[in-house]
């Protein structure tokens, strides 16, 4: 695969994907480890988007803020239980 073949890989998944960033970038934004990212892919929690011939997957960048959100408010509830 050459670097126009990558960019337009990109270009052509970037909408439908909200955005792709690599799972690092997913684990540094939801505050999940990069294991428990890829455990998320593989129970179909997020959604991969691999590249041919490309070592590892993207993931949606929109789908990483949502699940932040999600864990922010789990975890604003919990502390609300405790009180």
């Amino acid at each position: 695969m050459t670097e126009i073949e990558f960019k337009e890989w990109i270009r052509n998944n970037w909408l439908d994907a909200g955005g792709l960033i690599t799972q690092k970038t997913a684990s540094m934004i939801t505050g999940l480890s990069q294991s428990e990212i890829s455990r998320k892919i593989n129970k179909g929690d997020l959604k991969a988007w691999i590249y041919p011939g490309m070592k590892g997957a993207f993931v949606s960048f929109t789908q990483s803020m949502n699940l932040k959100r999600e864990r922010k408010k789990a975890i604003k509830g919990k502390k609300h239980n405790f009180q």
